[in-house]
């Protein structure tokens, strides 16, 4: 299908985008590619696939958890995790380099949520990455119904897709149809579940991963580059770590804050500037909780509770009703952060 620019048309097949004097823009027809899939808004499925948020951190982390990379899990405890700088495309600031011990195998997974999203679609998966420890790359496709839903329903089991040709850069692509989820049962928290990693070779070895992309339709097309800012709000919605160094200063001896308010004698809620997918959990580090003129109350206690919009504190006194508080952040070590991944 050609291409053609006249004037302020610009022509693709049957669709048209026309600007007129004004710089208005209006399109007849509907943008697809040469096999009829729609090409507009965001299309990138997964998030994060230019590894470029990390909220946990940077540095190497191993487990079987969430490590570095937001929104990406490692596929076994014996992985370990790092973002690196980008030797393959310079406008990409990180990489992810994985490492694999005993039988890690380098594997990544992320789940997309709501597995309504792709129901009956064709979807294409690409990526690059580079190994000289291993032969080829398996995939993973899997339908998760969520609580309350219908079974698992695996679309590509543990399939050897990708054969390593050298051990440069390479860019990997594969299209799979989803089947329908019509009849299924859809429960809470559902989600599309892919798990990508070596396949073959020895089971001890490094192999980097670079944008990793996953679209409707049957054509693997540019990976679709947002901002940092934009990245970083989509994977708060399942992450968020409250930080030293992003929290607001109250003098030069480093006290970071957020404001809250006293509801009893033994409970206290700062209020949270954002919302998540679910309730999350909580966990923190070195902080503890002053009353308006600065004097410590109680440090945070164990039995910290979340609520939506909110961060429940539970202490063993000192506290009055309607109490204006503050949480301070006591060194560079200090976070607060909150979890609702899937």
């Amino acid at each position: 299908m050609a291409t053609t620019i006249t004037g302020t048309t610009i022509d693709v097949g049957p669709n048209k985008l026309v600007s007129d004097s004004s710089g208005n823009v209006t399109a007849s027809g509907v943008l697809s590619d040469p096999s009829g899939n729609v090409r507009a808004g965001r299309k990138n499925i997964f998030i994060n696939g230019d590894f470029s948020v990390n909220q946990r951190g940077t540095g190497a982390t191993t487990g079987g958890t969430y490590l570095t990379a937001d929104r990406w899990k490692a596929g076994a405890t014996t992985v370990t995790f790092e973002t690196v700088a980008n030797d393959r495309d310079l406008s990409i600031a990180n990489m992810l380099k994985v490492t694999s011990h005993t039988n890690g195998y380098g594997i990544i997974v992320q789940a997309a949520e709501d597995v309504r999203t792709t129901s009956g679609q064709n979807v294409t998966l690409s990526f690059w990455a580079k190994t000289a420890n291993f032969s080829s790359f398996r995939l993973e496709l899997q339908q998760n119904f969520g609580s309350g839903g219908s079974g698992t329903v695996t679309v590509v089991d543990n399939a050897s897709y990708f054969s390593v040709p050298n051990t440069g850069w390479n860019q990997y692509t594969a299209t799979i149809a989803m089947p329908s989820i019509s009849g299924k049962t859809v429960g809470t928290s559902s989600y599309l579940n892919m798990v990508l990693g070596p396949n073959s070779g020895t089971s001890n070895g490094i192999t980097y991963y670079s944008e990793v992309q996953l679209e409707l339709g049957s054509v693997a097309t540019d990976f679709e580059h947002r901002s940092y800012q934009e990245e970083l709000l989509l994977c708060e919605w399942y992450f968020k770590k409250w930080l030293r160094s992003d929290a607001r200063m109250t003098d030069s001896a480093t006290v970071a804050t957020y404001t809250g308010i006293a509801k009893g004698v033994n409970e206290a809620f700062i209020y949270m500037p954002f919302n998540m997918r679910v309730i999350p959990t909580s966990s923190y580090n070195d902080v503890a909780l002053h009353d308006a003129v600065g004097s410590v109350i109680d440090a945070v206690g164990s039995n910290a509770r979340n609520a939506m919009g909110s961060f429940r504190i539970i202490v063993t006194n000192g506290l009055t009703t309607g109490d204006i508080l503050y949480i301070r952040f006591k060194s560079a070590a200090s976070f607060i952060q909150f979890d609702a991944e899937l």
